[in-house]
């Protein structure tokens, strides 16, 4: 700190007592969110600068702009109608100066409503090195153009019709892989000889391809006779701005729908159907779940002459894949096997195609039905997991 002799002027001194403004994890800074998302511009797809609504945020908390996740950047800076400063913009790389990016949004950052002098939203803030969980959609090619119509075109091809808004890594990518931002915020290969170094966000340290990934979800169970019983837990909980609601926190029987939970891994272990809507891979929206995610073309094996193949349907990852959806398509060579020469175990994931079926590679087209899928995941088109370090 500054040391100063009484109240005597120090003539030509000026201290210098400030220099660190905080770490680098998750940079102290008061960004204002971009009011281009606003603009007309933007309405086919930002509705009132919208970009869908969220069913948990809560009240003032649930108009989102930029979804937890995605890449942001720095745009110019804007009037502040709260502070009557001009603060720095967080936006969209595809909106911000030169295509900059400088971290991930943690959070979702809603629609700034103090700027239209009432309550609602919140502070934006991002993490800039952290190692985090991204969903993999190899199936979408991101956008070249960091503007306005390249923003548009991701968000209406992913967010709008897949119903996936949240941050993920698009096109295909492998370990290891460095990472860089499209333009909506969403993480793409980066290209070395072709794209710039400082593009570069993240870099690809692990991946998990498999149908059911690591973890507890596939054990959590829910039979027909518990889901009167449950109802009465489920419908009571979450946010509440109703005094006459007897919702959670204000219920202490609350509590009691854990032990139900526990109940499941004791007693309906052999039945792995998945809680319905809630980690069943059916999906927020019918039609665009883990389930209708479609395993294209994958090869399964080769089939010798003159003699019966024996294989399993697979994963993403190489691994056997169960409970297979009907509407199953089998080539050998290229050439589609005739139904009534191909034999299938769906729950099991077998295949078996008769022995008078020309030779050649076999592949197959499918679906499953995806038992613990996290709700992060449980959407059409996702084929697993990027775990990505963040680079900023």
């Amino acid at each position: 700190m500054a040391l100063f002799r009484g109240y005597e002027n120090q003539q030509g001194s000026r201290s210098h007592t400030a220099l660190v403004r905080s770490g680098h994890m998750s940079p102290a800074e008061k960004w204002i969110l971009d009011p281009t998302f606003l603009d007309k511009k933007m309405s086919s797809i930002f509705k009132d600068g919208v970009l869908f609504n969220y069913q948990y945020g809560g009240p003032g908390m649930d108009e989102v702009v930029i979804p937890k996740g995605r890449v942001v950047g720095v745009g110019a800076s804007v009037k502040d109608f709260v502070s009557k400063k001009f603060l720095a913009s967080i936006t969209l790389p595809g909106l911000a100066l030169n295509a900059n990016t400088i971290g991930m949004a943690p959070y979702n950052f809603t629609k700034d409503w103090f700027q239209l002098d009432r309550f609602g939203g919140n502070q934006p803030s991002i993490i800039t090195l952290d190692y985090v969980e991204l969903p993999y959609m190899p199936g979408f090619t991101p956008e070249k153009s960091y503007d306005v119509t390249g923003v548009l075109k991701e968000e209406q091809a992913i967010s709008v019709d897949n119903r996936m808004p949240w941050g993920a890594v698009i096109g295909e990518c492998q370990n290891g892989d460095y990472l860089k931002a499209t333009p909506s915020g969403r993480l793409t290969k980066w290209k070395s000889g072709t794209d710039k170094p400082e593009d570069i966000v993240g870099q690809v340290l692990a991946s998990d391809l498999n149908a059911e990934p690591t973890g507890w979800l596939k054990w959590m169970l829910w039979e027909e006779q518990y889901k009167y019983d449950d109802d009465k837990f489920i419908n009571r909980s979450g946010v509440s701005n109703l005094p006459s609601d007897e919702g959670y926190p204000f219920d202490p029987t609350y509590a009691e729908g854990n032990t139900i939970f526990q109940n499941y891994q004791s007693n309906l272990i052999n039945n792995p159907t998945g809680i319905i809507g809630l980690h069943d891979g059916s999906g927020n929206y019918d039609g665009f779940g883990k389930n209708d995610t479609e395993y294209k073309d994958i090869e399964l094996g080769t089939k010798e002459a003159s003699k019966p193949f024996l294989g399993a349907f697979k994963d993403f990852a190489g691994g056997i894949l169960k409970n297979i959806q009907q509407g199953v398509v089998v080539k050998v060579a290229g050439s589609e096997v005739p139904a009534d020469k191909v034999t299938i175990d769906y729950r099991q994931g077998l295949i078996t195609i008769a022995a008078d079926v020309a030779e050649g590679k076999v592949t197959a087209t499918y679906k499953a039905m995806h038992y613990g899928t996290p709700s992060w995941a449980d959407f059409k088109g996702v084929q697993g997991a990027m775990y990505v370090l963040l680079k900023k």
